[in-house]
């Protein structure tokens, strides 16, 4: 993994345009030595299907070597907060709205993550908080990754699903039948692990 301090210091982001990001994607212009965000164009293949990606992707794996990276919600669900917060670098985050995973309450602003307003005034004043301060920069982005490694690894969704199921099965009011090919959820898990 890059080390911190040799990454690119602009904010990152690749995705999907639409009416919420649009405002974003216009900053570029902006600040371009500041902000690395594009929009991806999905093109047509000669057959006209599959899509083939535009020359603006990026592996996310190369996310990681931008010191910001941008999470913003779009018109569906997105999925990718959690890999970003891997990166260890501060994630700034759009309001949350509509889409929301289990884990989104961990998520405290200026701590693990950046929340900032959905306008060009408060994203300049989190760039601003971010670039003048490094150590708070690299602080927020470990603690990030910390919260992924500690509450997202897999031992730590087994045992979230595991829970969910136990509690929702207090809620129901009658008694399930066990199938007779039905397979132990603990032996599920091992045969899954196992296979993989």
């Amino acid at each position: 993994q890059m080390k911190y301090e040799n990454r690119l210091e602009k904010v990152f982001w690749r995705g999907v345009g639409g009416w919420k990001r649009d405002w974003l994607i216009n900053i570029t212009f902006k600040y371009p030595q500041m902000i690395d965000i594009k929009e991806i164009h999905w093109k047509k293949n000669i057959k006209g299907f599959p899509f083939d990606l535009s020359n603006s992707f990026t592996k996310l794996e190369n996310h990681c070597h931008y010191k910001y990276l941008a999470h913003l919600e779009g018109n569906s669900y997105s999925a990718r907060l959690k890999y970003l917060l891997l990166c260890a670098s501060p994630v700034i985050h759009s309001p949350i709205q509509n889409w929301q995973e289990f884990w989104y309450h961990l998520l405290i602003n200026q701590t693990n993550i950046l929340f900032y307003q959905t306008n060009p005034l408060a994203f300049n004043q989190t760039i601003h908080l971010l670039t003048s301060n490094q150590t708070l920069s690299q602080q927020i982005g470990q603690n990030g990754q910390n919260l992924v490694k500690k509450y997202l690894n897999e031992h730590a969704i087994n045992c979230y699903w595991w829970k969910l199921i136990q509690q929702y099965s207090k809620l129901i009011s009658y008694k399930p039948v066990l199938h007779q090919n039905a397979v132990h959820f603990d032996d599920f898990i091992l045969l899954k692990s196992t296979s993989s």
